[in-house]
């Protein structure tokens, strides 16, 4: 779970978690206290995002080097913000027009 909800977490935890300005990593306690918390009224910064990438020694920072990825800067914006479907035309460099879904 990744959430933009810093006062989700007290301020030493807030620290530890934060993996960008405004984005925090969460665990199974903040996401009991964000589910105890939500009040229709404030829109609740969250994204649950499952499944597994995983990449042999070194076949990551190849990859990079070739171009295969596009490096960008976090952005709690875009992340949370942006529809889904209009994040990749956000994000990507003009350099990749049209990227391939894997």
């Amino acid at each position: 779970m990744l959430h933009g909800h810093k006062d989700w977490l007290d301020e030493i935890t807030r620290a530890e978690r934060q993996v960008i300005p405004g984005v925090f990593i969460g665990d199974e306690s903040t996401v009991q206290k964000g589910t105890e918390e939500f009040n229709s009224k404030k829109p609740c910064r969250f994204l649950v995002i499952t499944g597994y990438s995983g990449w042999g020694p070194g076949q990551l920072e190849n990859e990079i080097r070739e171009g295969a990825w596009a490096v960008v800067a976090g952005n709690n914006r875009v992340l949370f913000d942006v529809p889904d479907q209009e994040k990749w035309a956000t994000l990507l460099p003009s350099i990749i027009p049209n990227p391939s879904m894997n």
